[in-house]
């Protein structure tokens, strides 16, 4: 493809009692694992079938030997996140050159063609496009030269993310471009809708090995 562009996956090692600490609550924790690694994985199919770069971003320890697989198996760099808050990570993985797209791993519902239409739309300097999640948040973010303002001391994991990036970004003289909207996997209801939107029958409870 013509445009500079690469996908960057934000996730975490996937290590039992570590991941997904609300379905664990509803399924176990070695459920809960089992579907995150299924989340995770589906992510990074739907990033790699947009044609662009991926990268796969973890945190805490990269050296996980799941991970190590799943990277092989794709062709996919595996790298650890740096320190810092969600904001200052995010701020690292945006500031490399062209424009970068970063998505989190939990995040099976945004499609290849989102993050397609992402990575291409046209952004100009200090201007930031995002695909808001119903939670008040959002589930992706890209960038060509992302406006440092828009990631210090940001609220997140409350409903406010989306409200203060508006500002800022408002504030800072760019543009936030809002695409469609979509939602992360948190909770059951979660798992369930996403399910069902592939078809497949929710049930109450699936074990897991991890």
């Amino acid at each position: 493809m013509s445009v500079q562009c690469r996908i960057v996956v934000f996730g975490r090692s996937p290590v039992v009692g570590r991941v997904k600490s609300r379905l664990a609550a509803r399924l176990g924790r070695r459920a809960a694992c089992f579907w995150y690694r299924r989340l995770l994985e589906a992510t990074l199919r739907n990033a790699l079938a947009t044609g662009f770069p991926v990268e796969l971003w973890v945190t805490p320890h990269p050296d996980h030997p799941w991970l190590r697989g799943l990277c092989r198996r794709h062709g996919v760099p595996l790298r650890r996140q740096p320190p810092g808050d969600l904001g200052q990570r995010m701020l690292q993985a945006l500031r490399q050159p062209g424009r970068v797209v970063v998505i989190g791993a939990d995040c099976p519902a945004v499609s290849a063609e989102t993050m397609t239409t992402a990575a291409t739309g046209a952004l100009a300097q200090e201007d930031l496009l995002v695909v808001p999640a119903e939670d008040g948040g959002y589930v992706l973010v890209a960038a060509d030269q992302p406006p440092v303002r828009a990631f210090r001391r940001m609220p997140w994991g409350t409903s406010m993310v989306l409200r203060c990036t508006r500002q800022r970004v408002s504030r800072g003289g760019g543009c936030l471009q809002e695409l469609g909207n979509a939602w992360d996997v948190d909770t059951l209801a979660d798992l369930h809708r996403l399910l069902r939107r592939q078809g497949i029958r929710p049930w109450r409870r699936i074990s897991g090995r991890c």
